[in-house]
């Protein structure tokens, strides 16, 4: 049954005025379809049978292309008195019909266009929609593009018409356009939320310079109708969550006045900080939020770039040459030298022998004005240069030989001097981008880079950069990059990869897959992780920042000539999707961490070489960099809680460096340093220093064992002096919750140099269980000889879930999924969405069950949800109402994650996202048996899967491997957050957080 999607609304009371029909579709003269022949639809008369109603019928082969826009020739003018209230559409879908969403477009008085998108459910049976758009013509919106592109309507606004999303790749479909109204709405008086708050720090990107430290301001302007009075207090926190507030001058705003309150307080520290301004009127409270960065910036910087290659991947071409020079600004600030960008050879070409190249001719200009250079990708094919003319994608069709080669040649003569680097194509490995084989994309790239070096011999050839080493369900075909490196041998002279993901995802990739292939392909070329990154989606910010700093590190360290990060500004609006959350700001140049920690990266690390690795222990990170001044020493550990390393060092002096670029001083002790280092990395910067060693860890605690209830439980405390003679430690364990003895004290004498291993034990209560998201650490604190080293170290300890072999009947659940904890929710900073946070476990919870059955491993989850709804299919399922599990088992590169989805016609379906190497991603959600149900609330899944499905064996499961389980939450306004088991499967992927079970 399909539901109505509202896009949040403003929460001001409101008076409806009544709808305003704005139109028909009776006919197709005011309407045009954009590029209908090369996308191959088509808008037609028809009528809607049984009424007679006419509409138009809007054809599409979703092969051809992914969206349709339907524009009126002629933009229709809102109503004059229009400035907040609802458009409506009227369509008709035929049953099942594959449309993700419907977008709305409005265009203001500069032809700046603005676009509502809502996502919509497929109906189980032929129907008539009606689709509500909520506009407030008040508010910014940063779904736009075109025009002066301020995010601010300006007057007179007008339709300009809708667009449609469908699946990709869903062949023939249809929607009936009937009509279109409006229906204004008058806001009732003095409400907070017409409030607008700006951040001011001097600079257009909201980066406050040391030079401009007095200049911050908070500007509130009042674009509601009324006029506004209340209190206020700005509450500012740091990326490492400390805080401080300012209470504001009391509020007096009439409609349309701006306030500007100075900051009195001064920043006690660098970085990125958030603002979140609480506004309190007698109706309550409503909080505002935006975010600046305080830092001295890396750049701009004169000349090319030279040694690492620092860029950021971005898309400049798609907005004026205003939002360009902007986008140029905040790249340079941060130290960025080269900048990734599309050619779009259907522009620079748009026939044979027609050429056109003002688009980018100014953005090189743009960027070169700020010492960045652009790497310009060669792509994607013209449509009419596509060898085969009837390619249901030309776009992502292999080209005709000789065009594309006159193509490739004449951009590389044209900017000899201003493009270096040229990418043959655009991630050719993945069907979204590309239609061509590996044998074909390996000619292209011969016939590229002849091309490109007939241009220009100095230029350097980029291979496309290939997406991902991953089991991924859309790869062209099994072995493609490797095959295409092969065969496409002397035509690059860069291999680029790509490889998003979080940190742990990209060291898996690139040591076990991405590095052994390289060398099975007799790659000997340089590479460049020419765009990899980490989506902030779901609020995620923070996570995302760490990502940069780890994959850029250990990327270089791995051999790479340069790092992208993709990308510059983030592509939407909607917190919850992650295509539109990769940007290092906003999309109004608002900074995220993420852009804070690429200008501290530069700063530190700009002009030194990679000197070395050390070995340190397992999830121990550590790496030396040098220039002709200094070392710096990067280091995180990946193992929870801290962890104290010893470094031997010649140098002068020394200081500790945050993500912020925030120093302290640093002891040096007979050349020995000691430094704590946790998940967030720290850089030891070494002042004079020629000589560098990692000493290694003080103390260091580390089991193999995992806990059972009334067990015991071994441990060692590995123990390493670092003096030039013996050393008492003295050590005091404190055990966690359910382990006895509480406290150990012990002391033991170490040689110089020497290491010594104590062995250590605790028993399990036989009451003890696992409440996974809940760290369970053993810590102990040590003292050396003296106080010149002394700390505290803590230890994760796994604790297993023990699970009875035999049917899931008859017993409790394994896993309960119903404490707050366990909940992520997306909109926590969003009032408007309030209704949409978690209430308790009837809104949303689980049961969760393991089980055998034979040669099946058998899953059954209870869902307590108090709407079932699920928009999509696929891949795409996570977004809806549904269940996601992962596995690693012993001795797999990589993990399973499935997904069990109860579909909108109440079919079951199963889809794998990810399988270890050796495994089809298809072949294994076909091998799993899925049945569903739904009575009242609760919505039941039970799955038998083979034990061959997942190469899973008894002895396995005696051995035990680790699981873990998400339950997805939509309500009918898109995902709203998830509950799981523990932590690891929903923000990012890590197995190490997932429970470790034990069938006994």
């Amino acid at each position: 049954m399909f539901k109505r999607f509202l896009l949040s609304a403003a929460l001001l009371p409101v008076v409806c005025t009544g709808a305003v029909p704005l139109g028909n579709f009776s006919t197709a003269a005011p309407w045009v379809v954009n590029d209908s022949e090369k996308r191959n639809q088509s808008l037609t008369p028809h009528s809607l049978p049984g009424t007679g109603e006419k509409g138009l019928k809007l054809v599409w082969d979703g092969y051809a292309f992914p969206y349709a826009e339907l524009h009126l020739r002629k933009p229709l003018p809102l109503p004059a008195d229009f400035r907040q209230g609802s458009v409506s559409l009227r369509l008709r879908l035929p049953a099942r019909a594959p449309v993700r969403s419907v977008s709305l477009r409005l265009v203001d008085a500069t032809g700046e266009i603005f676009q509502y998108q809502l996502r919509t459910l497929p109906p189980a049976e032929a129907k008539t929609l009606t689709v509500d758009y909520p506009v407030n013509l008040a508010e910014s919106k940063n779904s736009s593009w075109g025009g002066n592109n301020d995010k601010k309507f300006d007057l007179p606004v007008a339709l300009k018409g809708f667009s449609i999303d469908f699946e990709r790749e869903s062949g023939a479909g249809e929607a009936l356009f009937l009509g279109f109204e409006a229906a204004a709405k008058t806001p009732a008086a003095s409400a907070a939320d017409s409030i607008r708050l700006e951040i001011e720090t001097g600079n257009p990107v909201h980066v406050l310079t040391p030079e401009k430290a007095d200049q911050l301001r908070l500007s509130l302007r009042n674009t509601g109708s009324v006029r506004f009075r209340g209190e206020a207090e700005a509450v500012f926190e740091d990326f490492f969550g400390r805080t401080f507030a300012e209470k504001l001058p009391s509020i007096d705003l009439a409609a349309g006045e701006v306030m500007t309150c100075p900051i009195r307080k001064q920043l006690p520290a660098s970085g990125h900080w958030d603002v979140r301004l609480r506004l309190r009127t007698g109706d309550g409270e409503v909080t505002k939020k935006r975010s600046f960065a305080s830092f001295k910036p890396a750049g701009p910087t004169p000349g090319r770039a030279e040694g690492f290659l620092w860029g950021i991947s971005s898309h400049p071409q798609l907005h004026p040459a205003q939002v360009q020079k902007l986008e140029a600004l905040a790249a340079a600030l941060v130290g960025a030298k080269v900048v990734r960008e599309d050619v779009y050879w259907h522009r620079v070409q748009p026939a044979r022998g027609q050429w056109d190249f003002r688009s980018f001719d100014q953005t090189a200009a743009i960027f070169a004005e700020q010492g960045i250079e652009l790497q310009a990708i060669l792509c994607y094919c013209a449509p009419w240069a596509a060898r085969d003319p009837g390619a249901k994608r030309p776009d992502k069709a292999e080209p005709e030989p000789e065009a594309w080669k006159t193509f490739c040649r004449e951009m590389a003569k044209r900017y000899r001097g201003k493009v270096r680097f040229w990418e043959v194509w655009n991630e050719p490995d993945v069907t979204p981008f590309s239609g061509i084989s590996s044998a074909s994309y390996a000619k292209m790239m011969l016939n590229a880079y002849n091309a490109v070096k007939a241009g220009n011999p100095d230029a350097r050839v980029l291979t496309g950069g290939f997406a991902t080493l991953a089991n991924h369900p859309m790869l062209r075909e099994p072995g493609y990059q490797e095959n295409a490196l092969k065969l496409g041998k002397g035509g690059y002279d860069i291999h680029a990869y790509h490889e998003h993901g979080d940190y742990p995802h990209f060291v898996r990739m690139v040591e076990e897959r991405f590095l052994p292939m390289r060398k099975r392909a007799g790659v000997t070329e340089p590479w460049w992780a020419n765009e990899t990154a980490l989506t902030s989606s779901g609020g995620n910010e923070k996570p995302q920042a760490l990502a940069l700093c780890k994959k850029l590190i250990y990327a270089w360290s791995r051999g790479a000539i340069g790092y992208n990060w993709y990308d510059l500004r983030n592509d939407g609006d909607d917190p919850n999707h992650g295509e539109h959350n990769y940007g290092m700001l906003t999309r109004d140049f608002y900074p995220k961490p993420v852009y804070t920690v690429y200008n501290t990266l530069t700063t530190l690390f700009g002009g030194k070489e990679f000197v070395r690795q050390f070995d340190g222990g397992e999830g121990e990170w550590l790496f030396l960099f040098r220039d002709g001044g200094e070392m710096a020493l990067a280091a995180w550990s990946e193992n929870g809680g801290l962890l104290p390393v010893i470094v031997r060092t010649d140098a002068v002096s020394a200081e500790a460096v945050d993500l912020m670029n925030n120093s302290r001083p640093v002891e040096i002790h007979d050349g020995r340093i000691l430094l704590e280092i946790g998940s967030v990395p720290v850089t030891l910067r070494l002042k004079g220093a020629t000589r560098t060693e990692f000493a290694g860890n003080p103390v260091r605690l580390e089991s193999a064992d995992i806990a059972l209830p009334g067990k015991t439980y071994r441990f060692a405390a590995k123990l390493t002096n670092p003096l030039d003679e013996p050393a008492e430690f003295a050590l005091e364990f404190r055990a966690p919750a359910g382990f006895r003895p509480e406290k150990t004290q012990r002391r033991i004498t170490v040689p110089a140099g020497k290491t010594v291993e104590l062995a250590c034990e605790l028993r399990a209560d036989e009451t003890l269980r696992p409440a996974f998201g809940v760290p369970v650490s053993l810590t102990a604190d040590y003292r050396l000889s003296g106080d010149t080293v002394k700390g505290s170290i803590a230890m994760p300890v796994r604790v297993a879930q023990v699970v009875p072999q035999g049917a899931t009947a008859g017993r409790a659940p394994d896993f309960t999924l119903a404490h707050r904890r366990q909940v992520r929710e997306l909109f926590t900073g969003d009032p408007s969405r309030g209704h949409l946070l978690w209430k308790g476990p009837r809104d949303l919870s689980g049961r969760v069950s393991l089980g055998t059955e034979g040669a099946n491993l058998l899953l059954l989850v209870h869902v307590t949800d108090n709407i079932h709804c699920q928009p999509e299919r696929g891949a795409n399922t996570w977004m809806g109402d549904n269940v996601q599990f992962a596995l690693e088992l012993p001795g797999r590169k990589d993990a399973w994650e499935f997904g069990l989805t109860r579909l909108a016609d109440g079919s079951p379906e199963v889809w794998c996202w990810n399988a270890p190497e050796g495994f089809a991603p298809a072949s294994a959600a076909r091998g799993i048996a899925l049945a569903t149900s739904r009575k009242g609330t609760e919505t039941v899944y039970r799955a038998k899967i083979p034990f061959e499905t997942l190469g899973l064996t008894p002895e396995l499961l005696k051995k035990g491997f680790r699981f873990n389980l998400l339950i997805n939450d939509n309500d009918g306004g898109g995902r709203q957050g998830w509950i799981s088991i523990a932590p690891g499967i929903g923000e990012r992927k890590d197995p190490s957080q997932f429970p470790f079970v034990i069938f006994d």
